[in-house]
């Protein structure tokens, strides 16, 4: 995502003194820092558009703002900061949707997917899980991904979530009914990662149980040559990211 538009927008809406359309644009200048990993960028974007957006009253832009705030302490390890910030974010986005009801666009069920998503994610980690909360931000992020079109991959996406936060809260026999499904969606979507994420996982959780050989056999027949595959393509993919993340942690970004 480019970041040099996004400025030089800024500083065209600056210099006419419009500070609702400079909330949006700062906004998506934060969003492309973060994917850029520039954390201090994205942290003045996001304050300052909040700022903005709060004295024009741009109510959409408030909250989204809030969001980029907590997914920059999501990257950050801030994670209670995060859930604070992410909880604000879902309470301003639901009163812009509410007075914008004349204008809602599904873009808007999409965003308060995310932020709910995001949400989930916040309450799954940390030294003090609370997976119920975690449970309930899915839920209403698949409420919102409800009203897409296009909503195959997103609730892929809670689908995946809701099966981690189920067996990292040790409910095992559920999380692999949830893995299972998350298979199925891979392969009817054709996604080797989605079948690989749920291989990995479904291949852990049955060696961290010392499954019996009829077990496996079981397991073995309902992964197939697809699931066997994205297996392989998920081990990959976790190599690479322990790898990054090692680069990432003796380089990290400004």
């Amino acid at each position: 995502m480019a970041i040099s538009p996004y400025q030089e927008s800024d500083r065209l809406l600056d210099s006419i003194g419009d500070k609702f359309d400079r909330g949006r644009v700062l906004y998506s200048l934060g969003m492309a820092c973060l994917e850029a990993n520039k954390l201090k960028e994205a942290e003045k974007a996001f304050a300052q558009g909040k700022i903005l957006s709060e004295e024009s009253n741009n109510v959409l832009f408030i909250a989204l703002n809030y969001y980029g705030i907590g997914w920059l302490e999501y990257r950050k390890g801030e994670i209670v900061k995060a859930r604070q910030t992410l909880e604000e974010a879902i309470t301003r986005f639901r009163k812009a949707t509410e007075e914008m009801l004349g204008v809602v666009q599904t873009s808007f069920a999409e965003a308060e997917g995310h932020i709910s998503g995001l949400a989930a994610s916040a309450y799954s980690k940390y030294r003090e899980p609370n997976y119920e909360a975690a449970l309930k931000y899915l839920e209403y992020a698949e409420e919102s991904y409800r009203n897409l079109d296009y909503a195959d991959f997103s609730m892929a996406k809670v689908l995946a979530n809701r099966a981690r936060i189920l067996e990292y809260s040790g409910n095992i026999s559920d999380a692999i009914i949830t893995f299972l499904k998350l298979l199925a969606e891979g392969k009817r979507l054709k996604s080797p990662g989605m079948m690989g994420d749920a291989a990995v996982h479904l291949v852990y959780i049955y060696y961290q149980q010392r499954s019996s050989i009829k077990e496996w056999a079981v397991l073995l027949k309902k992964l197939g040559i697809c699931g066997l595959w994205g297996f392989a393509i998920g081990c990959f993919n976790r190599i690479k990211s322990y790898l990054g993340r090692s680069k990432y942690l003796k380089n990290p970004p400004a």
